[in-house]
């Protein structure tokens, strides 16, 4: 039954009702001939009195037993209606394909979201309602900590509609990958200066040498009870856990390092950096001054711990080919600290990432698209460290820790992989650390993840994103998991000629069918202004996508940052410890 007709039933009714109430009393009154087709004539009887009491009294009989011919001939007609649109009202049974529509602001609500009219400064903003006539809209706010996985393509508008709108409402911690510096630029200075939080920018690579510092081996000194304990972890960032053939050279490689970490830990007046540390395995003497400073302080008789001591010994005892296999694969692993501006920028630390719970401040890590690969070992340093700096303690547990802290991973992928992160992901959430992931599409995910933590990732985030793609995979899984809804299908057949004159000849069926809420091709052909966002136990929401700098909320805020300060550092000359032979390093 088509909507249109179900519109419309209740005057069909009636009019059914009224036609065949006329028709039983005028056969009854023997009128019938006279009138010709019954129309409204029951009503006529019923409000004209008769000449007399006889009359009226056979009138009103045949009144009576009109109604109730005409209530239950529309009765019956009605029960038809009802049945036939049971499915599409959602009553007396179940859509044969489901019944779907996009969620509503009530959907949304119950799901936990919140729709309000200006930006709520303690949630993650996930995009805009359409509002009517482009009035009236709601931004949508994630509130609490959860995560967030966006989906989009390189310029899809991903900074413009979620990145940068979320550095400047979001009044926590936050750190940003940011790619080619725009969200510093737009955002920082509004963060130092109206929220009042201490901005800094690790950008090791900058042309120019602006940056501020950090060591990934600092915070950690002899005089802590568990030095040994947070350089191991510190070992296990730079060496992760493998397996197959390179497993052997990897825990080699490792146990190398945490020696002589710990060595130079626990040696007066030597920083702990890892250009320091890296010196060691690249100098041509670095073998000889490890086995000189132990010996210094023994006959000093402040010796090494025996933790130090025997981990050197495990590395400078193996054969020689073990001891140039395991120097080359620090080397290889660690070869970007050959780069003077990476030592220099490492040296120190301007700030702690265990400051970030504490504290109100903001990370912007600087990274221009062609250094992603380049500086992957250092970036997966940092957001590791950052995971385990701030997920240590509970909140409940440390009186200082009052504030979140929001991650906003853009190229996610790019990073190398952070098993750590992915498989721990949804703890993540009770130490008020929560994150937002940023790839072009799921696949990435799949492909680098595969083994680790991929469904641990995807199943604690609070909303998936995706903006418009041409991923057809994804374009399928989105219309897939979109579901499908319960549609009226009209087939006709007609005559091919004079089939106006032929109409006992023409039929018309209807049957249901299903159809995707959002088909493949609506997908890549989404709007640049919309997305569609997914959470769990709620329809798919169509949303529009925020513009921060035509969004009256935020094209205002925009201020210029404070000056960074400028990372210098000497190029070394050759000190002559590198033995040559034959053109080659001995």
């Amino acid at each position: 039954m088509r909507r249109a007709v179900l519109f419309v039933s209740p005057l069909i009714v009636a009019a059914v009702w009224t036609v065949t109430a006329s028709l039983v009393t005028l056969w009854g009154l023997g009128t019938l001939e006279l009138v010709g087709w019954p129309t409204w004539q029951w009503w006529g009887y019923l409000f004209t009195a008769m000449p007399d009491a006889g009359t009226q009294e056979r009138v009103n009989q045949w009144l009576l037993t009109g109604s109730i011919a005409g209530t239950l001939t529309a009765a019956s007609l009605a029960y038809r209606i009802i049945s036939d649109s049971s499915v599409m009202f959602g009553r007396g049974g179940r859509a044969l394909f489901g019944s779907l529509k996009y969620a509503t602001p009530k959907d949304g609500r119950k799901a936990g979201l919140i729709y309000v009219r200006r930006p709520r400064p303690d949630c993650i903003l996930l995009g805009r309602t359409a509002g009517l006539l482009g009035r009236f809209w709601r931004y949508v706010c994630l509130p609490g900590v959860q995560h967030v996985i966006l989906y989009a393509k390189t310029g899809s508008g991903k900074g413009v509609a979620y990145v940068i709108a979320n550095c400047f409402n979001y009044t926590d911690s936050l750190v940003v990958l940011d790619l080619k510096n725009e969200n510093y630029r737009a955002t920082a200075g509004h963060r130092a200066a109206v929220l009042g939080q201490e901005v800094f920018r690790f950008s090791p690579l900058d042309k120019n040498g602006a940056t501020h510092c950090w060591n990934p081996l600092g915070g950690i000194d002899a005089s802590q009870p568990d030095y040994i304990s947070k350089l191991q972890q510190r070992a296990f960032s730079f060496f992760p856990e493998t397996y197959g053939k390179e497993k052997f050279w990897q825990d080699g490689a490792r146990s190398a390092f945490l020696g002589i970490s710990i060595l130079v830990c626990e040696t007066p007046g030597m920083p702990l950096n890892p250009a320091r540390v890296f010196r060691f395995f690249t100098s041509g003497s670095g073998t000889d001054e490890l086995i000189r400073l132990i010996e210094a302080a023994r006959q000093a008789r402040q010796p090494y711990t025996q933790t130090c001591v025997d981990l050197i010994s495990d590395y400078l005892n193996g054969t020689d080919e073990v001891v140039k296999g395991i120097r080359k694969h620090v080397t290889s692993t660690m070869g970007l600290w050959f780069n003077p501006k990476i030592a220099a920028a490492t040296e120190h630390s301007d700030f702690s990432l265990g400051d970030l719970r504490r504290k109100r401040m903001t990370i912007y890590i600087g990274v221009m698209p062609a250094d992603l690969e380049q500086l992957g070992v250092l970036l997966r340093l940092l957001f590791l460290q950052l995971f385990e700096a701030n997920t240590d303690v509970m909140p409940q547990e440390d009186s200082t820790i009052t504030h979140r802290c929001h991650v906003l991973l853009d190229e996610f992928t790019a990073i190398p992989v952070m098993r750590t992160i992915a498989e721990a992901v949804g703890f993540a959430r009770g130490f008020g650390l929560q994150f937002s992931f940023v790839m072009q599409s799921k696949n990435q995910i799949h492909e680098k993840y595969r083994n680790n933590g991929a469904a641990s990732l995807l199943e604690n985030a609070g909303a998936e994103i995706v903006f418009g793609t041409d991923n057809h995979q994804l374009c399928k899984e989105v219309s897939e998991r979109a579901g499908y809804d319960t549609v009226e299908n009209v087939s006709r057949t007609t005559p091919r000629f004079f089939s106006l004159f032929r109409a006992r000849e023409q039929n018309e069926n209807t049957s249901q069918t299903r159809r995707a809420l959002i088909l493949p091709q609506e997908v890549s052909g989404l709007p640049q202004t919309e997305e569609i966002m997914f959470r769990a136990s709620a329809p798919p929401f169509r949303l529009k996508r925020l513009c921060w700098y035509s969004d009256a909320s935020f094209k205002n805020l925009k201020q210029t940052p404070a000056e960074l300060p400028t990372v210098r550092y000497k190029l070394a000359l050759d000190d002559g410890s590198i033995q040559l032979s034959h053109g080659k390093i001995a």
